[in-house]
């Protein structure tokens, strides 16, 4: 877990992100294929709204976020995915 404000600053990875919206056969595929697993947070964040009520924002505790990175060319073909730098 890292200790920071939810809007605070990223040390660990230097990205950006952009949010399309998915449709037909597209949106299907995503979420047939593609998607690696689905994560459900509630529990910390409501555990985590009591600590930003009791002690503050700079004490929340967050996931620690990871950059997927398919292990094959040809998985990353499909949705776009290049590895900068590689």
């Amino acid at each position: 877990m890292l200790r920071r404000p939810p809007a605070g600053p990223r040390q660990d990875v230097a990205r950006r992100a952009i949010q399309l919206g998915l449709r037909g056969a597209t949106l299907r595929q995503f979420v047939e294929e593609w998607t690696v697993g689905v994560e459900d947070v509630s529990a910390l964040v409501a555990e985590q709204r009591e600590v930003l009520r009791g002690r503050g924002a700079g004490q929340i505790e967050i996931p620690r976020e990871e950059v997927y990175w398919p292990t094959a060319a040809e998985a990353a073909k499909p949705v776009g995915i290049e590895r900068w730098g590689a």
